[in-house]
Formats: structure tokens, sequence, C-alpha cells
């Protein structure tokens, strides 16, 4: 999964940037605006997204780990690493775009 700081591993890893940035790359890919030499190494990242959204959401259908909310404009990144993490209509909206996009596409 990716961080909600992407450039600080200390930051949470979260969910509803991991389905927005491999649905992205999916879309890429299934659309053909991904060169043919990249497509296979776009794909494989993809790929290892998809275990951890699926492990990600409850027996309920409820997807997790997802940030409250990132406004931008905070003078330091520690703001970041400190937004509650709660279910919120766009984590589902984004999984559900992700999950779909794998079974027309992987």
């Amino acid at each position: 999964m990716w961080h909600t700081l992407v450039d600080d591993e200390s930051s949470y890893e979260e969910m509803s940037a991991t389905c927005g940035f491999a649905y992205g790359m999916l879309k890429a890919v299934t659309d053909g605006l991904i060169e043919e030499e990249y497509r296979d190494q776009v794909l494989c990242a993809v790929r290892n997204a998809l275990p951890s959204v699926l492990a990600g959401i409850s027996d309920t259908g409820v997807v997790g780990q997802v940030s409250g909310g990132t406004a931008m404009g905070r003078d330091s990144k520690e703001f970041y690493k400190t937004i509650e993490i709660i279910p919120t209509p766009y984590g589902q909206s984004l999984a559900i775009l992700f999950l779909m996009g794998c079974l027309r596409g992987l």
C-alpha cells in the first residue's frame, strides 16, 4: 500500500490512495496509455496492491485504513500522520473502482 505521505515511510499506509493509484495505473494500461515496454511493470504494481486492498475490506464490506481527509496547506508533514483513519464514501468508491477494474483488466 502507499503511505499517506508517499515520500515518508513513517506515515501510515492509506487505502483510498492505494486504490486510486492502482486503479489509475490499471486504467492507463487498459486504455493503451502505457507503452508496451512498461506494461508488465505497471501491471505488477497493480497486482501487488490487490491483496492489501482485499485484506483491508471487512466481512461486512467496509473499506478500512482510509484517511479522514488530507487537506493541503499545512506547515508540517507531521500533521498528515495524525489524521484520523475512518471509513469514508471516497474510500469505498475508490476500492469499488479498483476491484471492478481488476475484474475487467487483470
